[in-house]
Parts: C-alpha cells; sequence; structure tokens
C-alpha cells in the first residue's frame, strides 16, 4: 500500500513550513512499515524557492536514512523550479569543490 502524504496548503513560501512537513512525514515514516512516502503537489500552486532548497535537503536527508520520498502529481511550473533550484545547487557543489 502506497503512503500517501497530501500537501494540503495551496502556496508553499517558508522554510519554516517545510521543517514542519518534515516532522509530518518523519511521524507517518514511523508508523508505516513501509520507508517509502509519495508527497502528493496536485494543490500547490505556488512554490518560493526558499520552500523548494527545503523540501530538496528534506529528500536528500530522507535518503541519507534509507527512506524515499517521491513527488507525484505537481504541475508543470512546480517541476520546473524544482529543477531550477537543483540545477542551482549543483552548480554550486561544483563551484565550492572545485576553487
Amino acid at each position: 500500500m502506497k503512503n500517501i502524504f497530501t500537501i494540503e496548503k495551496q502556496y508553499l513560501i517558508f522554510r519554516e513550513q517545510a521543517i514542519s512537513l518534515r516532522k509530518s512525514i518523519f511521524k507517518k515514516i514511523k508508523m508505516s512499515e513501509n520507508n517509502e512516502i509519495f508527497l502528493d503537489l496536485s494543490k500547490v500552486v505556488f512554490m518560493s524557492r526558499s520552500f523548494a532548497d527545503e523540501l530538496i535537503n528534506l529528500i536528500e536527508n530522507f535518503k541519507l536514512e534509507n527512506k524515499k520520498i517521491k513527488l507525484i502529481n505537481q504541475s508543470p511550473v512546480i517541476e520546473k523550479l524544482l529543477n531550477a533550484v537543483k540545477n542551482t545547487r549543483k552548480k554550486i557543489k561544483k563551484e565550492f569543490f572545485i576553487a
């Protein structure tokens, strides 16, 4: 059975919202036998870059704990934003480690 966690808010603006989301997801994974969560973004209309950055941190941190978060039902705009943030993070890491 899929563990689906739907984000109910339409506007995700603050890093604090992502931190709160982390706590909720951690509780859901802890109560479940499955180490995989599907994060449903179908209701999200807007996501700030800072929220997106924290969301990516969340996904990466859970990956380190052998848990998986998969994003589902995101709009093309949200998907484009997440990809832009991921690419910026890669560029910063690359420049930081090469310099």
